[in-house]
Protein backbone atom coordinates (compact mmCIF):
# COMPACT_ATOMS: atom_id res chain seq x y z
CA UNK A 1 0.00 0.00 0.00
CA UNK A 2 1.76 3.40 -0.48
CA UNK A 3 2.26 5.16 1.93
CA UNK A 4 0.11 8.39 0.55
CA UNK A 5 -2.80 6.09 0.70
CA UNK A 6 -2.14 5.85 4.18
CA UNK A 7 -1.83 9.63 4.82
CA UNK A 8 -5.40 10.13 2.87
CA UNK A 9 -6.94 7.98 4.95
CA UNK A 10 -5.77 9.63 8.44
CA UNK A 11 -4.17 6.11 9.02
CA UNK A 12 -7.24 4.32 8.32
CA UNK A 13 -7.00 3.04 3.89
CA UNK A 14 -9.37 1.04 2.80
CA UNK A 15 -6.27 -1.55 2.57
CA UNK A 16 -5.76 -0.91 5.66
CA UNK A 17 -9.30 -2.32 6.25
CA UNK A 18 -8.54 -5.01 3.94
CA UNK A 19 -5.14 -6.26 5.88
CA UNK A 20 -3.22 -6.09 3.07
CA UNK A 21 0.41 -6.43 4.67
CA UNK A 22 2.45 -5.86 7.57
CA UNK A 23 2.96 -1.73 6.32
CA UNK A 24 -0.65 -1.59 5.60
CA UNK A 25 -1.59 -2.76 9.66
CA UNK A 26 1.59 -1.05 11.09
CA UNK A 27 2.72 1.87 9.16
CA UNK A 28 4.70 2.31 12.72
CA UNK A 29 8.28 3.93 11.36
CA UNK A 30 7.81 3.86 8.06
CA UNK A 31 8.97 6.55 5.73
CA UNK A 32 6.60 9.36 4.23
CA UNK A 33 7.09 9.77 0.33
CA UNK A 34 9.64 12.77 -0.43
CA UNK A 35 8.30 15.98 -0.13
CA UNK A 36 8.02 16.19 -4.61
CA UNK A 37 6.41 12.94 -4.40
CA UNK A 38 3.65 14.51 -1.97
CA UNK A 39 3.85 17.77 -4.31
CA UNK A 40 2.72 15.78 -7.36
CA UNK A 41 0.30 13.07 -5.69
CA UNK A 42 -1.80 15.81 -4.29
CA UNK A 43 -1.01 18.33 -6.61
CA UNK A 44 -0.26 21.02 -4.34
CA UNK A 45 2.66 23.25 -3.13
CA UNK A 46 5.96 22.19 -1.45
CA UNK A 47 5.05 25.05 1.23
CA UNK A 48 1.75 22.66 1.92
CA UNK A 49 3.39 19.86 2.20
CA UNK A 50 5.91 21.75 4.27
CA UNK A 51 2.81 23.10 6.56
CA UNK A 52 1.39 19.80 6.72
CA UNK A 53 5.01 17.46 7.86
CA UNK A 54 5.49 20.65 10.68
CA UNK A 55 1.53 20.19 12.08
CA UNK A 56 2.56 16.57 12.22
CA UNK A 57 5.89 17.24 13.91
CA UNK A 58 4.16 19.49 16.36
CA UNK A 59 2.08 17.03 17.55
CA UNK A 60 4.52 14.15 17.53
CA UNK A 61 2.99 11.68 14.66
CA UNK A 62 6.23 12.32 12.79
CA UNK A 63 9.63 12.53 12.94
CA UNK A 64 12.06 13.51 10.45
CA UNK A 65 15.41 15.54 9.56
CA UNK A 66 16.91 17.13 6.09
CA UNK A 67 18.22 14.41 3.97
CA UNK A 68 16.77 11.52 6.84
CA UNK A 69 13.41 12.01 5.39
CA UNK A 70 10.13 11.93 7.59
CA UNK A 71 9.28 8.65 9.48
CA UNK A 72 5.68 7.64 11.32
CA UNK A 73 6.03 8.05 14.96
CA UNK A 74 5.35 4.95 17.70
CA UNK A 75 1.79 5.92 19.12
CA UNK A 76 2.29 7.36 23.05
CA UNK A 77 0.48 4.90 25.35
CA UNK A 78 -2.11 6.52 27.83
Amino acid sequence: MPQSEWIKGGGRSGGQARGQGAEAADPVRHKLPSGTELCAEFTVSRQVVRSAIDWLKARGLVDGAPGAGVFVRERATQ
